[in-house]
Protein backbone atom coordinates (compact mmCIF):
# COMPACT_ATOMS: atom_id res chain seq x y z
CA UNK A 1 0.00 0.00 0.00
CA UNK A 2 1.35 3.40 -0.96
CA UNK A 3 0.93 6.13 1.66
CA UNK A 4 0.66 9.87 0.84
CA UNK A 5 -0.78 9.59 -2.69
CA UNK A 6 -2.66 12.76 -1.76
CA UNK A 7 -2.16 15.31 1.00
CA UNK A 8 -3.59 18.47 2.58
CA UNK A 9 -1.14 21.29 3.44
CA UNK A 10 -3.22 23.13 6.04
CA UNK A 11 -5.56 20.33 7.09
CA UNK A 12 -8.76 22.01 8.20
CA UNK A 13 -8.50 24.86 5.67
CA UNK A 14 -7.14 23.48 2.38
CA UNK A 15 -8.45 20.80 0.04
CA UNK A 16 -6.64 17.52 -0.62
CA UNK A 17 -4.21 17.58 -3.53
CA UNK A 18 -2.57 14.81 -5.54
CA UNK A 19 1.02 14.21 -4.54
CA UNK A 20 3.10 14.69 -7.69
CA UNK A 21 6.45 14.81 -5.93
CA UNK A 22 5.85 17.49 -3.29
CA UNK A 23 5.89 14.95 -0.45
CA UNK A 24 7.78 11.68 -0.08
CA UNK A 25 5.79 8.49 -0.82
CA UNK A 26 5.97 5.56 1.57
CA UNK A 27 5.16 1.92 1.05
CA UNK A 28 3.35 0.29 3.98
CA UNK A 29 3.99 -3.46 4.25
CA UNK A 30 2.07 -6.00 6.36
CA UNK A 31 -0.30 -3.44 7.87
CA UNK A 32 -3.30 -5.79 7.80
CA UNK A 33 -3.52 -9.52 8.31
CA UNK A 34 -4.58 -11.57 5.31
CA UNK A 35 -8.14 -12.87 5.14
CA UNK A 36 -7.13 -15.88 3.01
CA UNK A 37 -3.77 -17.48 2.38
CA UNK A 38 -1.81 -16.95 -0.84
CA UNK A 39 -2.36 -20.61 -1.72
CA UNK A 40 -6.15 -20.21 -1.44
CA UNK A 41 -5.98 -17.06 -3.58
CA UNK A 42 -3.97 -18.87 -6.26
CA UNK A 43 -6.38 -21.85 -6.23
CA UNK A 44 -9.37 -19.53 -6.72
CA UNK A 45 -7.55 -17.62 -9.49
CA UNK A 46 -6.79 -20.92 -11.27
CA UNK A 47 -10.45 -22.00 -10.98
CA UNK A 48 -11.66 -18.65 -12.34
CA UNK A 49 -9.24 -19.01 -15.26
CA UNK A 50 -10.51 -22.54 -15.93
CA UNK A 51 -14.15 -21.41 -15.93
CA UNK A 52 -13.48 -18.33 -18.03
CA UNK A 53 -14.81 -18.17 -21.59
CA UNK A 54 -11.78 -16.12 -22.70
CA UNK A 55 -8.41 -17.56 -23.69
CA UNK A 56 -5.35 -15.32 -23.53
CA UNK A 57 -2.79 -15.73 -26.33
CA UNK A 58 0.11 -13.71 -27.71
CA UNK A 59 -2.31 -12.20 -30.22
CA UNK A 60 -4.65 -11.04 -27.45
CA UNK A 61 -7.87 -12.31 -25.94
CA UNK A 62 -10.00 -14.85 -27.81
CA UNK A 63 -13.36 -16.33 -26.82
CA UNK A 64 -13.48 -20.10 -26.51
CA UNK A 65 -15.51 -21.88 -29.17
CA UNK A 66 -17.62 -23.79 -26.61
CA UNK A 67 -21.10 -22.36 -26.36
CA UNK A 68 -23.42 -23.49 -23.61
CA UNK A 69 -27.17 -23.12 -23.89
CA UNK A 70 -30.14 -24.04 -21.75
CA UNK A 71 -32.78 -24.45 -24.47
CA UNK A 72 -33.22 -27.60 -26.55
CA UNK A 73 -33.65 -27.44 -30.28
CA UNK A 74 -36.58 -29.07 -32.03
CA UNK A 75 -36.23 -32.85 -32.17
CA UNK A 76 -33.46 -33.01 -29.58
CA UNK A 77 -33.84 -36.13 -27.40
CA UNK A 78 -34.91 -35.81 -23.77
CA UNK A 79 -32.63 -36.92 -20.97
CA UNK A 80 -33.34 -40.17 -19.06
CA UNK A 81 -35.34 -38.65 -16.16
CA UNK A 82 -37.61 -36.62 -18.47
CA UNK A 83 -38.25 -39.71 -20.62
CA UNK A 84 -39.24 -41.73 -17.50
CA UNK A 85 -41.60 -38.99 -16.33
CA UNK A 86 -43.40 -38.88 -19.71
CA UNK A 87 -43.76 -42.67 -19.93
CA UNK A 88 -45.33 -42.92 -16.44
Amino acid sequence: MIVLKSYAEDYPVSKRRSNTGQKALYQALDIASAIITKEQFQEVAAEKERRSNITRTDAGRIRKSAHYRMKRTKGEPLNKTETEQISN
